[in-house]
């Protein structure tokens, strides 16, 4: 039956138009697994990394060069279920756009939901609240440049406060998620601060001076990418740097990507895929193909790790420098 609904899954993908009536076809199916195991033996791959931090209250947070604007952002504390809520949270998100590379933003039905909380799901708990981030410009306005989602739970253990602070969105650049962070560790009655969905390049991490700087750190697979049709995901994408590579691939549900592509990127990062009868460079399942996709995991690993034969010596860092990105991809919120 699983494998039924992965094959629909894959038809329906190369059948459908791309976003905002594009006449593109679907190229690329991404997710987040329930379990590895399930969607890996479909040709997934795992692509990008996602941390949960907890801080402890009034934790340090040190970042001397971004101090300055730091201090110049307000923070302001609001509920999800107050007045025009979904339009100001989208809005919010829309001012950072891709912040941090990877970034998706959610169109306003996606915030209507998020704003909705049934009594059923708020029983015993504070309703979610929006501790948004704001600038005054030259002109005296004030604008939200960054916002965090959390939820805050009470405790109390030997007459003593241990509430705890959930917090499953931080958005902004650099500076205002470093002001939203040391107002989150700094509420009353609260002993500690989670904070999830961020990206494993995500800064917080060196702004407490590494994991013995917090209560935990764990890390998580985020997303897992499956290219259905071969070509034209490799095409769509941008690249960092030249290559001209044969790359021998297996694909055992979607025939039509299997065998020898010729991958040609020119100066201007253009690429160009086409199908070869000449040697391969480089050997791998559509899986490890998918897991290089987003440009956070690097062939060169994945080489070392014995899921691509290098045929070509060389062949892993050309590819390499070529798909990888500066900074991880990052974390996905929901899929």
């Amino acid at each position: 039956v699983l494998t039924a609904m992965i094959a629909h899954h894959f038809d329906q993908t190369r059948a459908n138009p791309g976003a905002q009536g594009s006449s593109k076809k679907g190229a690329v199916s991404v997710l987040h697994a329930s379990e590895p195991a399930i969607y890996g033996r479909y040709g997934y791959g795992l692509a990008s990394l996602e941390m949960s931090i907890t801080l402890g209250r009034g934790s340090t947070l040190t970042a001397p060069h971004l101090d300055a604007e730091a201090a110049g952002v307000r923070t302001e504390l609001t509920t999800v279920t107050d007045p025009g809520m979904p339009e100001r949270l989208l809005a919010c998100w829309q001012h950072n756009g891709c912040q941090p590379v990877g970034t998706v933003v959610g169109e306003l039905g996606y915030f209507i939901d998020v704003c909705h909380e049934p009594v059923s799901e708020s029983r015993g708990k504070e309703r979610q609240r929006v501790l948004f981030a704001r600038r005054v410009d030259s002109q005296g306005r004030s604008t939200d440049v960054g916002l965090a989602l959390l939820r805050r739970e009470q405790k109390w253990e030997r007459g003593r406060p241990g509430g705890s602070l959930k917090v499953t969105w931080l958005v902004g650049d650099p500076a205002t998620k470093l002001a939203l962070l040391r107002r989150l560790v700094d509420f009353d009655l609260v002993d500690t601060t989670e904070v999830s969905t961020l990206g494993a390049d995500d800064p917080v991490l060196h702004w407490v001076n590494g994991p013995r700087g917090t209560g935990d750190v764990s890390l998580y697979d985020s997303l897992w990418v499956r290219l259905i049709d071969l070509p034209r995901a490799l095409i769509d994408r941008g690249y960092a740097a030249t290559c001209d590579l044969v790359l021998d691939v297996a694909d055992v549900q979607v025939p039509e990507n299997a065998g020898r592509w010729r991958l040609h990127v020119d100066h201007s990062g253009t690429a160009t895929v086409t199908r070869t009868e000449d040697g391969a460079d480089l050997r791998m399942s559509i899986a490890a193909l998918g897991s290089t996709y987003l440009g956070g995991v690097s062939p060169v690993t994945l080489t070392n790790a014995g899921l691509i034969e290098e045929l070509r010596a060389g062949a892993a860092r050309e590819l390499s420098a070529a798909v990888c990105t500066p900074e991880r991809p990052a974390a996905a919120i929901g899929f």
